[in-house]
């Protein structure tokens, strides 16, 4: 986890996940604040983010004008989420989104789309892996994660993530020194 600048960091997957996804989709992204710093593995929250994205680009098969936005904003955790999302504690957050003009979730479905092995694709063409993978890995980011959909109406997933004050943030370098170098005794890890 290093102190991640949201901002260049979204700019950065929309050139890495453009190449990925059919031409006759458009494609935007929307900053709406260039300042927000959030605490994360940058590895992971890439994969998260071009799953949701390949997701999206499924669900517009033989849609009329398909279109994928996602971005960011500040988000200030009101009374409904706090309710929801007990378990998380930050007074400023990000919200990361992603939307679609797709297909939509049924509302039968709504409920079930984090389980794993859950799937509505045909066999061969998902394991139901990819949306549980999402939700432990922002889980593990302390922040939390909801789905918006309807059937024909499209999707947007929303990933609320905790803030870090520019002042709160240290650099890697200066982290490490903080932390004396641990010592062994002569002992192998074997990792298999």
């Amino acid at each position: 986890m290093v102190p991640l600048p949201l901002a260049p960091f979204l700019e950065e997957m929309f050139k890495l996940a453009r190449p990925s996804i059919p031409e006759n989709i458009d494609m935007q992204l929307d900053i709406a604040d260039h300042e927000l710093l959030a605490l994360g593995d940058e590895t992971q929250l890439q994969q998260v983010l071009l799953n949701l994205i390949t997701n999206a680009s499924h669900a517009l098969e033989g849609c009329a004008k398909p279109n994928i936005t996602f971005g960011v904003k500040a988000y200030h955790p009101d009374t409904r989420f706090t309710q929801v999302h007990a378990d998380v504690d930050a007074e400023q957050m990000a919200l990361l989104y992603v939307t679609d003009n797709g297909c939509g979730i049924s509302e039968a479905n709504l409920d079930k789309v984090f389980e794993p092995f859950f799937t509505t694709k045909e066999a061969g063409k998902g394991s139901g892996l990819g949306l549980s993978m999402v939700h432990g890995a922002i889980k593990s980011h302390g922040g939390a994660i909801e789905v918006e959909s309807a059937r024909d109406s499209g999707t947007t997933v929303k990933i609320y993530s905790p803030l870090q004050q520019p002042d709160e943030a240290k650099p890697v370098a200066d982290m490490a020194l903080m932390e004396p170098e641990k010592q062994g005794a002569g002992e192998g890890i074997l990792l298999v």
